[in-house]
C-alpha cells in the first residue's frame, strides 16, 4: 500500500498540465531533517574553504567580516575573526570534475584552467581537491568565463548557495541508461523505429506528447507480463544511489519526475532512494497494453509544475532546487532551478544549459555543490 501511494501521476498530485503555476513568495525557513548535516558541520567545511581561498587569492577579511582587501598572503585564523563565508571572500567558482573511473584532473589540467582565467584579468585562488585525481574547486575573482579542458568537465559556478536542498531529476538516460519505451518495442521487433522517434523528441525536433503518443500506440496488444521483463533490463547510471543517499542525508528531499511510466518509476524509487516518484500511467486491461496512456501527459510543462510545487511546499525557492535532465522535456524544469544540470544530454540541450556535465557520472552533482568525497554516503548501485 505505501508502494503505491509514494507511486504518483499526475492525477494523484493535481498537476495541471497545461501551464506552470508561478511560485508563492513564501519566507524561506530551512528545516535540517534526523541525520542531517548540523549547522558545525557545515562551519567547519566553510571554515576550510576560506581558509583555501585566502591563502590562494591573497586576501584578508576584517575582524567584522564586512572588507576584503587584497594583501600579502597570510593565513585566515591569524586575524581571529568571527564567523566567515566563503562568498564574503569570492563570487565564483570553477569546479573541474572526470569520469571517477578514469581520474583525469592532474597538475597539467589545473595549471591550464588557471591560464584561462588569468587571461580574462581574474585573480585565481589556490585548488581546494574534493577528491585527488577526480574532482577540484578553483575559486577565482573575476569574469566568469567559459574554461573548456578535453576529457574533464569545467563548470564555473557562483561560490554562495551551491549546496541545494531539493533533487527533481529525470529518469530514462538519467537515472537509469536505458529509455524504457525502447525496450518495449523491442518485443515487438520495433526497437529501431521507436528509439528514432524517441532520440528526435528528446532533442526537441518533434513535440513529446505527440511523440510519446505514437510510440505507446505503436505498443497496443503487448503483453503485461512484459513489463516486468522489461525491468530486468535496466541499468542504474553510475552514482546515483550515491547521490540522493548523500543529498537526503544532508537534508534534501528528493523526486524522479519522468515522462516515461510509473510502472517503472517506480521500482527505480525504491531501488535508489528517492522519496517520490511522478510519470505516466499505461492503460491495459490487466491482459494486454491499450495502447493509451492516462491524460495528462506528463510533460515538460508538468515536470516544472512539479519542481515548483515540491520546493513551495518546503518553504524553499528555485534557488533551492537543483534539476537534472538530459532531454528537452527537462528544459524548462533545468532553467529555473537555482541549479539545473544537463546530464550526458542531447545537443539542443546542452546548448541551452550552462550547467553540463559530459564526462562525470552522477556523483559529479555532489561535487558541483561542493560536497568532498570524505562528505559522500557512499551506496553501491542496485545489480541492472
Amino acid at each position: 500500500r505505501e508502494d503505491r501511494e509514494r507511486v504518483v501521476g499526475l492525477h494523484g498530485i493535481g498537476v495541471d498540465h497545461r501551464a506552470a503555476a508561478p511560485f508563492g513568495k513564501r519566507k524561506r525557513q530551512r528545516r535540517l531533517a534526523t541525520g542531517s548535516r548540523t549547522r558545525d558541520d557545515d562551519d567547519a567545511r566553510s571554515t576550510h574553504r576560506t581558509e583555501m581561498t585566502l591563502l590562494g587569492l591573497g586576501l584578508q577579511m576584517s575582524d567584522e567580516g564586512r572588507s576584503v582587501a587584497r594583501v600579502e598572503r597570510v593565513s585566515a585564523t591569524a586575524r581571529g575573526g568571527g564567523e566567515v563565508e566563503p562568498k564574503d571572500i569570492v563570487k565564483n567558482v570553477l569546479v573541474l570534475i572526470s569520469d571517477p573511473a578514469r581520474p583525469a584532473v592532474t597538475d597539467a589540467v589545473l595549471e591550464a584552467a588557471t591560464e584561462s582565467l588569468a587571461k580574462t584579468g581574474a585573480s585565481v585562488g589556490s585548488p581546494d581537491w574534493l577528491a585527488p585525481g577526480i574532482a577540484c574547486d578553483l575559486p577565482f575573482e573575476g569574469p566568469a568565463a567559459v574554461v573548456t579542458i578535453a576529457g574533464v568537465d569545467a563548470v564555473v559556478l557562483p561560490a554562495a548557495g551551491r549546496t541545494k536542498q531539493l533533487l527533481v531529476a529525470d529518469m530514462e538516460s538519467t537515472m537509469i541508461e536505458n529509455e524504457m519505451l525502447d525496450e518495449l518495442a523491442d518485443f515487438l521487433g520495433l526497437r529501431e523505429k521507436i528509439a528514432d522517434i524517441t532520440a528526435r523528441a528528446m532533442n526537441g525536433e518533434i513535440d513529446f506528447a505527440d511523440a510519446l503518443s505514437e510510440r505507446v500506440g505503436l505498443l497496443a496488444g503487448l503483453p503485461v507480463a512484459r513489463l516486468d521483463e522489461a525491468a530486468t533490463r535496466i541499468r542504474y547510471m553510475p552514482g546515483g544511489a550515491t547521490l540522493v543517499a548523500t543529498m537526503k542525508k544532508h537534508g534534501a528531499y528528493c523526486a524522479l519526475v519522468s515522462g516515461g511510466f510509473t510502472h517503472f518509476t517506480s521500482m527505480v524509487r525504491a531501488a535508489l532512494g528517492f522519496d517520490l516518484d511522478a510519470a505516466n500511467i499505461l492503460k491495459h486491461d490487466g491482459r494486454s497494453l491499450s495502447g493509451t496512456v492516462e491524460p495528462p501527459i506528463l510533460g515538460k510543462a508538468a515536470k516544472l509544475t512539479m519542481l515548483q510545487r515540491l520546493a513551495a511546499e518546503r518553504e524553499l525557492s528555485a534557488a533551492d532546487a537543483l534539476a537534472v535532465g538530459d532531454g528537452a522535456n527537462d528544459l524548462p524544469m533545468l532553467k529555473a532551478a537555482g541549479m539545473g544540470v544537463a546530464f550526458h544530454a542531447k545537443p539542443a540541450v546542452a546548448a541551452e544549459v550552462t550547467v553540463r556535465i559530459d564526462h562525470g557520472d552522477l556523483t559529479a552533482l555532489l561535487y558541483l555543490q561542493g560536497y568532498r568525497r570524505a562528505d559522500f554516503v557512499e551506496t553501491s548501485n542496485p545489480r541492472g
